[in-house]
Order: C-alpha cells, then sequence, then structure tokens
C-alpha cells in the first residue's frame, strides 16, 4: 500500500463571521493510515461567544465554512473524494442512494449538477440504460461501468481543487 504525507496542499486560515462566532478552517488532501489514498477534507473548529459565554462547534460544518470562505465552495463540493476526485465508496454509496430511492443524496454523492450532459448520456449508456428507457438512475444495472465514465470528470474537478488550494494558500496568507 502507497505511504503518502498526512496532509497535501493543506489550506488553514482563521475568520470571524457577522454573527460573531470565530471559525479554523482546515482544508486539503488528508492521509489516514489505512486508507488506499489521501481524501479531500474541509473541516472547521470554532466557537460561539454568544451562546452562554462560549461554545465549542466543529466538524465538516460547510455551510458556515462557506459563509467566511464562499471560494472554498469546489474543495467543499469533493469533501472525502480522493486525491483522484473519487466519491467515498463511489459504487457502494450509489447503489445504496439507488436501493432507498433517495435522489437527492445520490446526486450530491456523484456530483451529477456539475456533470455535462452528454458525458452524463455516455455515462447511462455504459451503465446498461438506452433512450428509450428515459436515462432514470434508479433503473441502472451496472453502476460500476456508470462510474466509470464520470472517473475521468472527476479527475479533472481534482486537479481544478489542488490548484485552487494552491492559489488560496497564497491569496489568503
Amino acid at each position: 500500500m502507497a505511504k503518502f504525507p498526512e496532509w497535501q496542499h493543506k489550506l488553514e486560515k482563521t475568520a470571524t463571521l457577522a454573527d460573531g462566532r470565530r471559525i479554523a478552517v482546515e482544508a486539503g488532501l488528508r492521509y489516514l493510515e489505512g486508507n488506499d489514498r489521501p481524501y479531500f477534507s474541509v473541516t472547521c473548529s470554532g466557537w460561539d461567544p454568544g451562546h452562554k459565554g462560549r461554545s465549542d462547534f466543529g466538524g465538516c460544518c460547510h455551510d458556515i465554512i462557506l459563509q467566511a470562505f464562499p471560494q472554498l465552495k469546489p474543495i467543499v463540493d469533493l469533501h472525502l473524494s480522493d486525491n483522484l476526485g473519487v466519491p467515498m465508496h463511489a459504487v457502494a454509496n450509489a447503489e445504496y442512494w439507488v436501493k432507498e430511492q433517495n435522489q437527492a443524496n445520490l446526486i450530491k454523492h456523484l456530483r451529477f449538477k456539475s456533470v455535462p450532459s452528454t458525458l452524463l448520456m455516455e455515462a447511462y449508456t455504459a451503465g446498461g440504460l438506452g433512450e428509450d428507457e428515459g436515462f432514470d438512475i434508479f433503473n441502472i444495472r451496472d453502476m460500476g461501468a456508470f462510474i466509470e465514465v464520470l472517473r475521468p470528470f472527476w479527475r479533472e474537478q481534482a486537479i481544478e481543487a489542488i490548484r485552487l488550494l494552491t492559489e488560496l494558500k497564497q491569496d489568503l496568507s
């Protein structure tokens, strides 16, 4: 198994939100022992001085992070995707959301909103559906083949996110 440094392209920044909460954001590619690859991670820790004097909060509070740093949206979108842009447990999680008939989570997991429609059509075809079947995500017969078509697109998103992290590290310093 390949060994990676714990962090790559790490960005650390603090901010005070309009409501007085302070946050410290940590974003980048993080490798945890036992994983095959590093994953995009965007988390924060913070405190709220207006809540009974002080209350701590943290984790992947993406709404709070984006209030302070909206430019991190492309990296937030890749949270828990590997350094090649592939969502965590891409096939298994997609199959789970299909089984649950949860279209919103499936769309978020596979990042459909950013995938060009022509690529989606190619993926549907690879997954065993044709136009006459209406390209219904819930009827895909081969989710693995469907996802294979999306991999190059996700890779481009990962490359762009790494470029953005590098740029933001310089701009926010």
